[in-house]
């Protein structure tokens, strides 16, 4: 039929760009990443990195080796991050999230970023992966992180996902709904009930 899972990027004429960036500075809570459209890499990309595990996970008591093999878990030499491979519900690669390989993180150092920019709000991580236990289960649990998959993949609960962050959006909503499941939000201590209501 002609169509087509992924969003077209607009094309807007150099004049008319100055009025979207300043349109978009007066959002609050404005995030550029969230506005990219949902586009695929090449799996080329992963070709410039090693695919290996890292104690960090292990020894934080959250992902095992085997589990951070399953996922995908790379490294990155040049910048010493571990990356996390970030895929959409199709199993195509979108983005890496890339987490600075030390424990104590400097005030001047990114501790997480993006590879590429990585719509979050379009995506639930790691449903590619867990769609068939969610179903059959009958229940997903919701997180904040792209860790907190993988640490329950390493316990034997493979019915998870992420909303990579702790704000959850209409189109995330309307993911979870379509699972047919019940819905179990696991957010960090921070979030207070009401933020999630």
């Amino acid at each position: 039929c002609g169509l087509d899972f992924y969003e077209k990027p607009e094309v807007l004429p150099e004049s008319l760009q100055i009025l979207k960036f300043l349109s978009a500075m007066q959002k609050e809570d404005n995030n550029e990443e969230d506005d990219a459209p949902l586009q695929p890499i090449s799996e080329k990309v992963l070709d410039y990195y090693l695919p290996l595990v890292n104690d960090m996970f292990v020894d934080n008591g959250e992902i095992d080796y085997k589990t951070q093999q399953e996922w995908g878990i790379m490294y990155d030499a040049e910048q010493n991050r571990i990356l996390i491979p970030i895929r959409d519900m199709l199993g195509n690669l979108i983005s890496f999230k890339a987490r600075l390989f030390k424990d104590k993180v400097d005030d001047d150092e990114l501790k997480y970023y993006y590879y590429y920019p990585c719509p979050r709000r379009k995506l639930l991580f790691g449903l590619n992966k867990t769609i068939d236990y969610i179903k059959e289960t009958g229940i997903v649990y919701v997180g904040e992180a792209e860790k907190f998959c993988m640490s329950l993949w390493s316990f034997d609960y493979k019915n998870s996902v992420s909303t990579m962050g702790k704000k959850i959006s209409q189109e995330q909503i309307n993911m979870l709904v379509r699972l047919n499941a019940k819905i179990c939000l696991c957010f960090d201590k921070d979030v207070q009930e009401d933020e999630l209501k």
